[in-house]
């Protein structure tokens, strides 16, 4: 039976979001009957170049026929240099699941172009637009896979008699609408944008609905172009919004995972207008519809994968550039809430809805799909990254904090062409 090793950070990610899918993408592969999981191997590239010796040493000595990185950081460039150095004639099956900041790393992927070429390669993705980005840097014909990072239902779930009990705690009664984001509150996320817009669409509506907020703010700007954001300036233009419905729009903080079903639960759909360069997937939506909830989400990155799970209950909204930024189509999103407002689905529905996700994005469907993996043939060695992630890895190393911007501050045409795949529309399924 083959055997394989699982790598991570001995470190957790500073991404609240990243700590749950590496824990669960071990999970995963711990509930594989097909290979025999020797175990994971935790460290870390700030450590000295004698503990990461002891790292690959370990490795050399079981001898796995696959290492699989299953976190984000560090980068396994250091960590695979060593291991052919070390061990040149050893040439195990190497697995990636590649998360949203491939692109941000691309100068640390293409120094290592070398190494990686001396073995058969993997990449996994989370989405299908994550999959066509990173296909375009890679010089041929090179199978990729699509594994989505899992969601643990033994969290989240819906549970009908949990959300008559949230809703009642909340004063909201079941004729009321409830839209609901979760996740980080910034300005990548274009929260500000979807409050308006809601604030604007409750205005015509009527009273009994609600938007509810929960999770951290943060000051990040737009990195791509060099802006930057003073500390607390998000939060203090939450603030400063003007809205016609303030008692309708809750902000209920950042919330554990328990409190989080909860809001899940009594909620009726979930709204996210990111246009994130780095939204390769998207937990807070893949939460959400494991407790049954329908989706209004952008069109973007990850987030278009959602729709083929249960087309007729996830609406994805065009996005444009305009105003120096990547942000929705306004007019399309007030369009969606108002057809959302007036088709609240039954608690059977919902039901249904949440075991269709756990079909897909359970940390056991999950295992299915490694599975299969493991079931095909071996992969090629890795051709190399062509010539234009070359030139996306220089633009990084030159100008990492400003790396797409233009002579008059917008976005360059190389950010277009390397965005391609996210900017692409969907086709109804």
């Amino acid at each position: 039976m083959k055997e394989i090793i699982l790598i991570r950070n001995i470190k957790e990610s500073n991404w609240v979001s990243c700590q749950s899918i590496i824990r669960n993408l071990e999970l995963a592969y711990q509930g594989l009957k097909c290979v025999t999981v020797l175990g994971t191997l935790n460290y870390d590239d700030g450590e000295n170049d004698f503990d990461i010796y002891h790292v690959v040493k370990e490795i050399i000595e079981r001898s796995p026929q696959e290492i699989v990185f299953i976190d984000h950081k560090p980068h396994p460039g250091k960590l695979l240099t060593l291991l052919n150095k070390l061990k040149p004639d050893y040439h195990p099956i190497i697995t990636f699941h590649i998360f949203g900041d491939f692109v941000l790393d691309s100068y640390q992927w293409y120094k290592n172009n070398s190494v990686l070429k001396q073995y058969q390669v993997n990449f996994v993705s989370a989405s299908k637009k994550q999959q066509a980005l990173l296909e375009c840097f890679i010089n041929e014909s090179l199978e990729t896979f699509v594994n989505p990072f899992p969601v643990d239902r033994k969290v989240f779930y819906f549970d009908e008699k949990e959300r008559q009990e949230t809703r009642k705690e909340f004063g909201i009664t079941e004729d009321d609408f409830i839209f609901l984001y979760t996740g980080r509150v910034s300005l990548q996320k274009n929260v500000l944008e979807l409050t308006k817009a809601i604030d604007t669409c409750f205005s015509i509506s009527g009273d009994n609905n609600y938007l509810f907020i929960a999770g951290p703010f943060d000051d990040i700007g737009v990195p791509y172009l060099g802006q930057e954001n003073s500390p607390g300036i998000y939060f203090q233009r939450w603030l400063n919004l003007k809205t016609k419905n303030q008692t309708k729009i809750k902000y209920l903080n950042n919330l554990p995972p328990d409190e989080l079903r909860k809001i899940y639960n009594a909620a009726d759909c979930f709204i996210s207008l990111s246009t994130h360069n780095d939204e390769d997937y998207g937990m807070a939506p893949a939460e959400a519809m494991m407790c049954g909830l329908q989706l209004i989400l952008t069109d973007w990155g990850g987030y278009s994968s959602f729709k083929p799970i249960e087309p007729s209950r996830c609406h994805l909204i065009p996005v444009k550039h305009q105003k120096m930024r990547v942000l929705p189509e306004m007019t399309q999103v007030q369009k969606v809430i108002y057809r959302f407002m007036d088709d609240k689905i039954s608690n059977i529905e919902r039901t249904k809805l949440a075991q269709r996700a756990q079909n897909h994005l359970s940390i056991e469907s999950l295992t299915e799909l490694i599975t299969t993996r493991f079931q095909r043939e071996d992969p090629k060695f890795f051709p190399g990254f062509n010539n234009h992630f070359f030139k996306l890895s220089t633009i990084f190393k030159n100008n990492p904090y400003n790396p797409f911007v233009g002579i008059h501050g917008d976005y360059t045409d190389f950010y277009f062409e390397t965005y391609e795949a996210y900017f692409k529309e969907s086709q109804d399924d």
